[in-house]
């Protein structure tokens, strides 16, 4: 059917319309339920982006997208950086600051809708003073477990670090 697909009792709306869906049993018997597929489709008509516009190197940040109307059917979105060696966009409206300057941050909707931010990158007086790792220290062979990194201070920007292990043999 153009309009509903049906397999081992999933149902995927395909188009729209009225279809009738009937369940038979091995001994014959059967059950029919009737399931109409509406179009609610919803255009984006404008998008902003929204968010800080002052970032230190090495910092990371998520942009939010306001999308009018607010119950747009898809909000899917690319972001953009106008210069890639000031901002790194990540994924998912993360971007990553890289070195002192200025940019655009650009935002494009799925039906090409765009809004920006110029944004500002400065060197950081924040230095990081200590790590530290929590997690167990004993593990068994095979067994996984997430490091977590304790940044002193917190706010530290570049939060970046290098895993490795002195040993590839016992734990990698």
């Amino acid at each position: 059917s153009n309009v509903i697909e049906v397999k081992d009792g999933k149902v995927t709306a395909k188009g729209s319309g009225t279809a009738i869906i009937t369940a038979k049993s091995s001994n014959g018997k059967t059950a029919t339920t009737r399931i109409t597929v509406e179009n609610s489709n919803v255009e984006i008509e404008s998008i902003k982006l929204t968010g800080k516009n002052t970032f230190y190197v090495g910092e990371t940040y998520t942009f939010d997208v306001l999308f009018n109307p607010s119950n747009a059917t898809n909000k899917d979105f690319l972001l953009y950086s106008g210069n890639n060696e000031i901002i790194s966009v990540l994924e998912n409206g993360k971007i990553k600051a890289l070195k002192a300057g200025k940019t655009t941050i650009i935002a494009k909707s799925s039906n090409d809708k765009i809004s920006s931010i110029d944004v500002v990158v400065k060197e950081s007086d924040i230095i990081l003073e200590k790590l530290v790792l929590q997690g167990k220290s004993e593990i068994n062979i095979g067994e996984k477990i997430s490091l977590l990194v304790i940044y002193e201070p917190s706010n530290v920007p570049d939060k970046s670090v290098v895993w490795r292990s002195n040993d590839n043999n016992i734990i990698t």
